[in-house]
């Protein structure tokens, strides 16, 4: 009786462990991207304060991300941000005078995503939320003169879509004043994606990545930019020298809008390698503006696999939950 007894329960657990390692099999993916956060480390995004001598950037400890401030040697880190449990303060971005930063806060759960629009001194006082409970905010910078936020807001939550149709979708570009006050949708498109926002120095004009939908349920993604006086966005494409339409990946005007560095798809320029679509370059546009349209010039390419230009070195203290203080590194 024991015997048989010890025997169904050990075919009934290889049968349990067989049924979950098929369902982890198939749903790694979507299990692993929303519910489990980063647990200790750092965020993806990291800002540069006008004068060079600071940055700001999220950290992780046990999964919830924090704001914090520290020397470009690594020295004099400081909390900025205290978030709530289950929620997280990313994307922070100087301001062009240095005196305030902005931040997006947020909370995800099984099947939607909140992403609010912050702003603060740049000692983390005077915290003020900028966009209503309802609105996704994707990506957000301070105007030329830091008298408004151009921000990228989403219309809808998508948990059931897969690629670029995944996430926030039916995104377009809004402005708002620092108060809070005189919100306006600048485009009326609602793409797929919009993101890698930019400003000119002059703050007439903006940048961004657009993704679309295309033929055949494919999507493609191009460089526009928001031409302020005109009060439209314009389509700024590459000629060709090996850029794979419709495939740009991230981009950024420079500050008089005469360049835009963006990386794109390409084909791979290897003798002996097979060529294929989704091999990465990073280019240099240089682009010639007039009243009716924009054109691009030049291309100045460098083909790459990956990028190192420097690393900083940090020790965090992980303050009430009691843990040691330990290093971390980011290479940016």
């Amino acid at each position: 009786m024991k015997k048989q007894t010890l025997k169904l329960f050990t075919i009934s657990l290889i049968a349990f462990v067989i049924i979950i390692s098929v369902l982890l099999y198939f749903f790694s993916e979507r299990f692993t991207r929303t519910w489990i956060p980063i647990d200790h480390g750092f965020g993806d995004t990291v800002t540069l304060s006008p004068d060079d001598e600071k940055i700001v950037f999220p950290f992780y400890q046990s999964g919830d991300g924090a704001l914090y401030q520290a020397n470009l040697d690594g020295t004099e880190v400081v909390q900025l941000t205290y978030p709530r449990q289950n929620e997280s303060h990313v994307h922070p971005r100087y301001s062009r005078s240095g005196e305030k930063l902005l931040f997006l806060s947020q909370e995800k759960t099984t099947e939607n995503l909140k992403q609010s629009l912050y702003i603060m001194s740049r000692d983390g006082s005077d915290l003020m939320r900028l966009s209503e409970s309802k609105e996704l905010i994707i990506d957000a910078i301070f105007s030329e003169d830091d008298k408004k936020i151009y921000y990228l807001g989403a219309k809808n939550y998508n948990s059931e879509g897969v690629g670029p149709k995944e996430g926030p979708v039916n995104v377009d570009l809004y402005s708002i004043t620092v108060t809070g006050e005189n919100k306006e949708r600048l485009t009326e498109t609602e793409s797929l994606k919009k993101r890698s926002l930019s400003i000119t120095e002059d703050g007439k004009k903006i940048g961004f990545v657009q993704v679309d939908k295309g033929e055949e349920g494919k999507t493609t993604s191009n460089y526009f930019v928001y031409d302020k006086e005109q009060k439209e966005a314009k389509m700024i494409k590459p000629n060709n020298n090996g850029v794979t339409s419709g495939l740009i990946y991230s981009g950024r005007i420079s500050p008089d809008g005469s360049l835009i560095a963006f990386s794109a798809g390409s084909t791979n320029p290897g003798k002996n390698r097979k060529p294929f679509m989704n091999y990465t370059r990073w280019i240099l546009m240089e682009i010639k503006w007039s009243l009716s349209q924009a054109s691009a010039l030049s291309l100045r390419n460098r083909h790459f696999f990956t990028s190192q230009i420097g690393c900083f070195s940090f020790k965090i203290k992980a303050g009430q939950r009691d843990k040691p203080i330990s290093s971390y590194g980011r290479w940016i």
